[in-house]
């Protein structure tokens, strides 16, 4: 399913019942691509190449939303339409730092309005997706 139609499906959502999009079930699918999409558009507006990817393990145990490669280091984000933070919201980076030591910074996107500081080797996204 594409972007588009889940606009769309969200779209008619909010017309019908603007306080249920929040717990539509696409709704966190939405907000992904969302923040893809605008690491990408960040980076191609700054003339630099995207290098960002997905991770995945085969077993699907450790999952990384956005992952950008600078050659050197890695920096990781995991991306989550809650509005509050939870610390299982992490479990993913940990896991990935096993595999992937050269991982300089992570972030946690979420639709929250409180920033909250991780620890010293978490990044604010605009610092992330810009450098």
């Amino acid at each position: 399913m594409n972007t588009l139609l889940w606009t769309t499906i969200l779209r008619s959502q909010w017309q019908k019942a603007p306080r249920d999009v929040a717990t539509h079930p696409l709704m966190g699918n939405v907000f992904e691509n969302m923040v893809v999409a605008d690491a990408f558009k960040t980076r191609f507006n700054a003339g630099r190449r995207p290098d960002l990817y997905f991770y995945r393990n085969s077993s699907g145990s450790i999952e990384i939303d956005l992952l950008r490669d600078d050659g050197t280091d890695l920096y990781a984000c995991e991306i989550k339409a809650a509005s509050a933070f939870h610390e299982k919201m992490i479990s993913g980076r940990r896991k990935f730092s096993g595999i992937a030591p050269n991982v300089k910074r992570s972030t946690v996107i979420y639709s929250g309005k409180t920033m909250l500081p991780l620890a010293a080797n978490y990044a604010d996204i605009g610092l992330v997706m810009s450098n």
